[in-house]
């Protein structure tokens, strides 16, 4: 190309480094090289805000969450105002486990565009995490079904959020059809044990028992198998109290008067 021809000739021009990075970022989704680019361009300016925010976009892009971060507040300090550069700090805050990172940022963002339901649907499994911020997952996660159904997308972990928030706070009931309508919409893992969760809850044993089959046919992780051997083992002590309460109300009624 020939920005990469002014390269060859001058490797400190700034404006061919960047529009390589950027080339490379926006068009052709190379974002490992688009990383090297805009890091040789930060060498040559370290203080040109742009550079510095895609550098960390594209960090988070390739895989390299924790690295992303550092650029990332950086560049949001420099460009409070940028929606993209709060919107991957958010997500890189939730994919390193850093819960009340995430949080702000998360708030912030939404405040920025109210209009993204995968943020408040990130917001809301956040909330839900907490026990103590379980209405607040719960109201999150009903603003997200709205946005998905408006825009017609991240509709299934919508209505998964809103459930398993609902079935958090021991309202099975409401829970219910919202998990249903998502695990018709997309089948996956957690939407399958989030159901099972509620069916058992709601004592819908042949239910939870097919639910359980399909999630142990499935390829677990360990922590995933984990839960599912002890939502099997909830079942299996649910079903056999039932049987021992009707054996005891059987004998109560054979009893001769």
């Amino acid at each position: 190309s020939v920005n990469e021809r002014i390269v060859a000739i001058e490797p400190k021009n700034f404006g061919a480094l960047y529009s390589l990075g950027f080339d490379n970022y926006s068009y052709l989704k190379q974002h490992a090289v688009a990383v090297d680019w805009f890091t040789k361009a930060l060498a040559v300016d370290p203080n040109h805000a742009e550079a510095e925010l895609y550098l960390g976009i594209n960090l988070y892009l390739s895989g390299k969450k924790t690295e992303a971060i550092k650029h990332l507040i950086i560049a949001n300090a420099k460009l409070p105002s940028e929606k993209s550069g709060n919107y991957y700090i958010a997500k890189a805050y939730v994919d390193t486990n850093q819960s009340g990172k995430a949080i702000e940022a998360l708030v912030k963002y939404n405040g920025m565009n109210q209009e993204n339901p995968e943020t408040q649907v990130l917001l809301a499994r956040e909330y839900a995490n907490n026990q103590k911020t379980i209405a607040l997952a719960i109201k999150t996660a009903s603003i997200a079904v709205a946005l998905a159904e408006k825009h017609k997308s991240f509709i299934a972990i919508s209505y998964d959020i809103h459930g398993w928030s609902l079935a958090l706070n021991k309202e099975s009931q409401a829970a219910l059809p919202l998990l249903e309508k998502a695990n018709k919409s997309q089948n996956s893992i957690d939407i399958q044990y989030h159901l099972a969760y509620v069916y058992l809850q709601l004592n819908m044993f042949p239910e939870t028992d097919s639910q359980l089959k399909a999630l142990e046919a499935s390829g677990l992780d360990k922590k995933q198998a984990a839960d599912v051997k002890r939502l099997r083992s909830d079942l299996t002590d649910k079903m056999n109290k039932e049987m021992e309460a009707k054996k005891k109300a059987s004998g109560a009624s054979e009893k001769p008067v």
